[in-house]
């Protein structure tokens, strides 16, 4: 009762203060679209078989979760919120190449092909957990494999960066209800 208590008082304090602690990977919902498709995938840049594939899968204890034509349906059974994880450790990395930085973010709205900027980063391992509230969540993985490209170019955006190691991403639509 008393350690209740404690954490009330400092998190009054806290949200007097105007710092508002949020538990991690806690993600808001956001209103529906389409999810947004990679580079690779909208053929802007072309990437040939030593390019990673992120692949993204959804699992959890508590809550049912569906795949979907757009992603994944996750069903709480009535309560506000979902805890699940974001499973990225399946995706490939590419012929004759080792995966080695994994990003996962949620938030984005550059749907510019040149840029797609990644929203808010939510975490920068394989597989991780996330608190998703009731509506749309848009989720993105970013995988990079040790292959570094001198010159990432194309047709439509001119050159995107020297130096680069090949990169991936796939954003899912989550829908929590």
């Amino acid at each position: 009762m008393i350690q209740c208590c404690r954490f009330a008082l400092v998190f009054v304090m806290l949200a007097c203060c105007g710092c508002v602690m949020q538990p991690a990977n806690v993600v808001p919902s956001g209103t529906a679209r389409v999810a947004f498709q990679s580079q690779c995938a909208q053929l802007v840049v072309t990437c040939t078989s030593s390019w990673p594939t992120a692949l993204i899968d959804v699992q959890s204890d508590a809550d049912t979760v569906t795949a979907t034509d757009t992603g994944f349906l996750v069903d709480t059974m009535g309560q506000s919120s979902a805890t699940v994880n974001l499973i990225g450790s399946i995706s490939e990395p590419g012929n004759g190449a080792t995966i080695h930085s994994f990003t996962w973010s949620f938030g984005a709205t550059d749907d510019d092909p040149c840029t797609l900027a990644p929203g808010t980063v939510l975490a920068t391992t394989a597989d991780t957990p996330a608190t998703l509230e009731s509506g749309f969540h848009y989720i993105r993985l970013r995988v990079e494999n040790d292959i570094i490209r001198a010159r990432i170019e194309s047709e439509l955006c001119g050159l995107i960066g020297t130096d680069l190691p090949s990169f991936d991403f796939v954003e899912v639509e989550i829908e929590v209800r």
